[in-house]
């Protein structure tokens, strides 16, 4: 029994650690995201062969036919005479840049729509605003400005990571005069540069496109009085973010008939390592404590021998027998102390025969007891020539009670005038009569 706890537990706690590794690798598969986070570029082909960045922002695929989501304000520059978008996939030790299409672009939602037809990157999936709740955890992807100190350093091609949850939603326009836009306020960085980046959820699921905190400020609706929108100035090192909602970025997908991925399921909040080890710590620890329960419940304790002499006095108003407390605490074969049960009381029966009195006969559980005419093989002789030397054997069973059986006797065992099989065990209930021979006796059990 303990052995099989133990296995299943033991089971038990791999699998769950092997589950929490697999939803944790599965939730943040941080290659994937990086591959599909790219930094765009705004440059200045006025003067060939130098990176003269107008501007930087970011941008993340979409679909697997070469199709990106950024800003507006991230593109804008690129619309003018002689600057061309570029998305920049390496600088050192010789720069890569691909050409970037604009296929549209809105200064009210402050969307882009990209296509990059030379540079095809696995794409990230969306979920739908209403499948975003207050407090949940996201995390923010793309290029700060602040964290880039030279083209040429290896991470200005590595997009940053910033995790934060999810604050409120709220509803602001990005343009003076333009309609509301649904955004999501979090606290999940996000810096000039971050522009155009997703926000996602915990399994990698984009919720929102990334605004960056360049502006000096946002308009806020007023909807309870319908008065003109406020200019509200957000001090930059606040600590408040916000993110377009993936709603509109999917409404301008759908309108241009573009390919997306919209996953609905259920997303589980991202399991640290800690969190699993504490989880299967916590497992075992309740294993522990069953298997060491049921331990104590089904073995029997160790008693002393004077205990046990005091129990069997009280019990039975006589002394032990000798040999009983020396023998009654053994040992294993490793040498630690082996429980044994206490020892059966004995049970005292009575055998009224029909001719003479015969004594009470006194039987411990277990112990067989011979009847015969041979003194010197019986334990009760009993003296009839039609009776055999061995002829019957007694015993008492804790349950079944008196148990007869015959050992093959001349003249048979009767119980109420029915023969026994021989060497057969046979249940013998207060009050039937047995015979051995022509010896007929009643029995029951004598009252203390």
């Amino acid at each position: 029994m303990t052995r099989r706890l133990i296995l299943r537990g033991g089971l038990l706690a791999l699998t769950m650690l092997l589950s929490l590794s697999a939803c944790r690798d599965q939730a943040v598969d941080w290659e994937r995201l990086d591959r599909a986070v790219i930094r765009v570029v705004a440059i200045d082909n006025a003067r060939p062969g130098h990176f003269n960045a107008l501007s930087s922002g970011s941008a993340f695929a979409i679909n697997g036919q070469g199709y990106f989501i950024s800003n507006h304000h991230v593109v804008e520059n690129a619309m003018q005479a002689q600057v061309e978008l570029v998305a920049v996939e390496a600088i050192v030790p010789q720069a890569k840049l691909h050409r970037v299409d604009i296929v549209w672009s809105s200064a009210e939602q402050d969307l882009a729509i990209l296509k990059i037809d030379s540079w095809p990157l696995p794409p990230l999936p969306l979920t739908k605003a209403a499948d975003v709740v207050k407090n949940q955890e996201v995390v923010s992807i793309g290029f700060p400005g602040a964290s880039d100190n030279s083209p040429e350093n290896p991470a200005f091609i590595d997009p940053k990571i910033k995790r934060g949850v999810i604050s409120a939603r709220q509803l602001f326009p990005l343009t003076s005069g333009g309609r509301a836009i649904a955004l999501f306020e979090h606290d999940a960085t996000v810096n000039t540069g971050n522009s155009g980046g997703p926000l996602l959820d915990a399994c990698g699921r984009v919720v929102g496109v990334n605004v960056a905190k360049a502006r000096s400020g946002i308009h806020a609706v007023d909807a309870s009085g319908g008065r003109a929108p406020n200019q509200i100035g957000l001090d930059i090192n606040e600590g408040t973010f916000f993110s377009i909602q993936s709603d509109e970025l999917i409404q301008a997908l759908r309108s241009h008939r573009i390919d997306f991925s919209l996953d609905h399921s259920l997303c589980k909040p991202m399991a640290s390592d800690h969190q699993g080890l504490i989880a299967i710590v916590v497992v075992l620890a309740l294993l522990l404590a069953v298997t060491l329960r049921q331990q104590r419940k089904h073995s029997p304790a160790i008693v002393d021998s004077h205990v046990l002499s005091e129990w069997y006095r009280k019990k039975w108003g006589e002394k032990m027998p000798s040999g009983h407390p020396a023998g009654f605490i053994k040992r294993d074969s490793k040498g630690f102390p082996k429980p044994q049960p206490l020892p059966n009381p004995t049970v005292a029966i009575v055998l009224h025969p029909e001719k003479k009195q015969w004594p009470v006969l006194t039987l411990q559980p277990g112990v067989i007891y011979k009847l015969g005419r041979d003194p010197n093989q019986v334990s009760f002789v009993i003296e009839q020539t039609d009776v055999s030397r061995c002829h019957a054997q007694l015993r008492w069973h804790e349950r079944r009670g008196l148990l007869v059986m015959d050992l093959d006797s001349t003249n048979g065992v009767f119980v109420d005038h029915a023969k026994l099989a021989n060497r057969v065990w046979a249940t013998i209930k207060p009050g039937q009569r047995l015979i051995f021979g022509s010896e007929q006796v009643v029995y029951r059990i004598k009252d203390h």
